[in-house]
């Protein structure tokens, strides 16, 4: 919905910053643990909190009206492509780009790896081996992915216009 509505020349910015929804949930979620009194047991009211404001976004989403660009496809009655359309140019991209896909498969695994293995593994890493508290290890959670927001919304913006020049 934002990026529809957002002008092509900031939609390079706008990607960046909401590429950064996964960490910027991470930093909502560790100021609620915070706010709940930070122990090791405040996952459950943390979950609930956060049900609830999902909740909350879709009722909100409903009272917007749908994008121009989605009302002017469903006039001129443009329909997706069928499912067998879509498995057959499917197999002729594999049969063409099968290394390139083992490729990517590759690289976005070890992304994956890499990034949740520091994320997911940090926060007990000050809890055990540099003994901080909870809370310690909360705020701590909440400085490293304040900075992967601000980071990863400038390269990723970066690259977005570096891409469009470029193609």
């Amino acid at each position: 919905m934002a990026l529809e509505n957002c002008p092509p020349d900031a939609r390079g910015l706008m990607s960046g910053i909401l590429q950064q929804g996964y960490s910027f949930g991470y930093v909502c979620a560790a100021c609620a643990n915070l706010g709940v009194g930070a122990s090791v047991e405040s996952w459950k009211i943390v979950f609930w909190i956060a049900a609830g404001l999902s909740i909350l976004v879709g009722c909100v989403r409903i009272c917007f009206p749908e994008s121009k660009q989605f009302i002017e496809a469903k006039k001129s009655g443009k329909k997706g492509i069928s499912a067998g359309s879509f498995w057959i140019e499917t197999k002729h991209m594999l049969r063409e780009q099968w290394k390139m896909c083992i490729y990517c498969i590759i690289l976005m695994t070890w992304f994956n790896f890499y990034s949740h293995t520091s994320q997911d593994s940090y926060t007990t890493f000050m809890l055990t081996q540099k003994g901080l508290d909870n809370a310690g290890a909360s705020r701590a959670s909440i400085l490293m992915k304040t900075g992967a927001c601000v980071g990863g919304t400038i390269v990723s913006s970066n690259m977005a216009s570096i891409f469009k020049s470029n193609y």
